[in-house]
């Protein structure tokens, strides 16, 4: 084959593209597992820092009730304050409860991203203004060049855009060269060797396959209309 329409070439392209995409989509689950972590671990802090709060919140109002029940029972004090201490009191112990199960919540979600249940003094980590981007620009630009999820659909769209090339090829005339060659020895009652040898130059155009390359053509421009769509 010397010509073929560059449908080779083109389908050679795309399944070259395509490898690549499947590659950024394989690192985008690599980076949506890190992130799940990421989004597990702070969940985990701020869940225990509540809660923490939320114990000391109980804490102080139980100071404060039993000190109004000192004076209550001295005589020194009002029974409705006692009463609205034990209410603001009841309150605190309800919010207790509501992030308790909140930190129970964060702490399973942290064991089923990590493997393993979160120690009892993590650390919050700091990011230095050194590590950003200084302008808004610029982490727009760097997001466009490392998201692989972005990075698979423009790869996607180069598949799909020579995958669409591709059909041209069956509007286009192929181009063959064959060259054949035979060597004989005493064959139809002659003695002696005989060589044959032959060139072929051959060019091949379909003219009418029924509309089904017209078909497959329209179906390749679908596919890259909605991959382009997707891009975007």
């Amino acid at each position: 084959m010397l010509w073929d329409g560059w449908s080779t070439s083109n389908l050679t392209d795309s399944a070259r593209a395509r490898v690549g995409s499947s590659a950024y989509q394989v690192l985008d689950s690599g980076e949506l597992i890190g992130l799940r972590a990421v989004t597990a671990y702070l969940g985990t802090i701020r869940a225990k820092r509540l809660y923490d709060l939320a114990q000391t919140n109980v804490e102080c109002h139980e100071e404060v009730r039993d000190k109004i029940k000192i004076q209550v029972d001295s005589g020194g004090g009002n029974a409705a304050d006692l009463d609205q201490a034990k209410g603001r009191l009841s309150f605190a112990e309800a919010t207790l409860v509501q992030f308790t199960g909140g930190l129970r919540d964060a702490e399973a979600a942290y064991f089923e991203a990590v493997g393993e249940p979160p120690d009892d003094d993590l650390v919050l980590p700091v990011v230095t203004p050194d590590v950003l981007p200084e302008f808004s620009e610029d982490a727009v630009a760097q997001a466009m060049d490392s998201n692989p999820t972005l990075q698979a659909s423009i790869e996607n769209v180069k598949a799909q855009r020579k995958s669409y090339a591709a059909t041209q090829a069956a509007f286009r005339p192929r181009f063959s060269f064959d060259v054949n060659g035979s060597r004989n020895e005493d064959v139809g009652g002659a003695t002696g060797s005989s060589n044959d040898f032959s060139a072929l130059l051959s060019m091949t155009y379909n003219i009418f396959r029924g509309g089904g390359d017209s078909a497959s053509r329209r179906a390749a421009a679908a596919l890259l209309a909605e991959a382009q769509q997707r891009e975007i």
